[in-house]
């Protein structure tokens, strides 16, 4: 893949194909369902009319996801008119998809479940009165519309419990960077406090001894002599305040950013958290690892907490995903490989793709991302590691 192709519109598009090939193959099975069930009933035989309403039911599943109540509607509105102008049984299977489509999809979650409910009493009392459905017919259905509640209600539950844990970790992890941030901010105003109380007190007594110095070079070189060991020790204290210092700031900064660096302990509580979203995580790593600074280290635990989030928003559950270091010796490869079935666009923001191609781009890596030919999706960042070497 072009690693300067746009992340949203390749996301998009892939997502957009696979949803359309999706919603025609459950139009033609559901196609197929309705004919064979009409194959093995009674009643009138489909007219024109009657051809209609059964295209135009089986083409609105096409919207089910976009407009699952509106789907309902139409659904439920055909098999009532099916049941009551006594055509064969066929025209069912569709409502039963946009019932599990409504309980899924439909938001707010109380009023799908009540729509999905009245809507399914509707259509098996207008066909008893209807009569055009054997008992038998009646009770196959009626359970058929049961278990698509039910299944819908699961998946939606499981969905809803995986979104939560990761927008919990997110959570989580801005708190960490807010309070990274404050004690980042807390020690350098620290630093200016002693730059001022300290330093600057030290160059001023070097300026002044300095100038006594050269006032008194040639009528007194005794004092003269004494100004600029004056000003040495000045200079010598002040050079001594400003290494402390420097050191501080250096360790202000590695103290404030570890809870964000990504060592071992903190990648095993990340592919913990993913576990418990539904993700089940493989670690591999094929050749020596190599010694990294601390920022590259931290940039390609972001990457892999951005892919793995990406996975437990977008793939569905249950789904594996592979997480692959491999090491050579000029460059680093981070792989993140899932088998899901879906890949919904990535929230495009500061903790999608563009951030991650962002974060990898200066360390002059390459950022590649996308769907895999068998299904799931792929993220893949190279890193050379002349750019990340620690050399403290």
């Amino acid at each position: 893949m072009d690693s300067n192709s746009d992340p949203k519109s390749v996301i998009s598009g892939s997502y957009g194909r696979r949803r359309i090939i999706i919603d025609v193959g459950v139009v033609v099975a559901a196609a197929l369902f309705d004919v064979g069930v009409a194959s093995n009933s009674t009643g009138r035989d489909l007219d024109p009319l009657g051809f209609v309403i059964w295209g135009v039911t089986l083409g609105s599943l096409m919207w089910r996801q976009r407009n699952p109540f509106v789907v309902l509607a139409i659904t439920a509105s055909a098999a009532i008119t099916f049941a009551l102008v006594g055509y064969r049984a066929v025209n069912i299977f569709p409502f039963i998809i946009a019932m599990y489509g409504v309980v899924l999809y439909g938001r707010p979650r109380s009023q799908a479940r009540i729509a999905a409910v009245v809507a399914g009493i509707a259509v098996l009392t207008v066909s008893v009165a209807g009569g055009g459905f054997r008992l038998e017919d009646l009770a196959s259905n009626a359970l058929l519309l049961v278990g698509a509640f039910a299944i819908g209600e699961t998946v939606r539950a499981r969905k809803d419990l995986a979104q939560s844990k990761v927008e919990r970790a997110q959570r989580e992890t801005e708190e960490e960077r807010r309070r990274a941030d404050e004690a980042i901010a807390a020690q350098r105003l620290e630093i200016a406090r002693e730059l001022h109380d300290i330093v600057a007190h030290s160059v001023t007594v070097m300026t002044v001894q300095l100038g006594g110095a050269r006032l008194a070079l040639a009528d007194e070189p005794d004092r003269a002599r004494e100004a600029l060991r004056e000003a040495e020790r000045a200079g010598r204290m002040a050079m001594r305040e400003l290494r402390r210092m420097l050191t501080v700031l250096r360790g202000a900064n590695e103290d404030a950013t570890s809870n964000i660096r990504s060592g071992d302990a903190r990648m095993e509580l990340l592919i913990d958290e993913m576990i418990r979203a539904g993700v089940d995580v493989t670690v591999r790593t094929v050749g020596a690892r190599q010694q990294v600074s601390d920022a590259l280290e931290a940039t390609m635990f972001r990457v892999v907490q951005e892919a793995l989030t990406n996975v437990a928003k977008h793939a569905g559950t249950p789904v594996a995903a592979t997480l692959i270091y491999t090491w050579s010796d000029d460059a680093v490869r981070v792989e993140v490989v899932d088998d899901g079935t879906s890949a919904a666009p990535a929230e495009i923001d500061g903790f999608g793709l563009i951030g991650m191609r962002e974060r990898v781009a200066l360390f002059g890596g390459v950022l590649n991302h996308g769907p895999q030919p068998g299904g799931g999706f792929r993220v893949d960042a190279l890193f050379p590691l002349e750019a990340g070497i620690d050399v403290s």
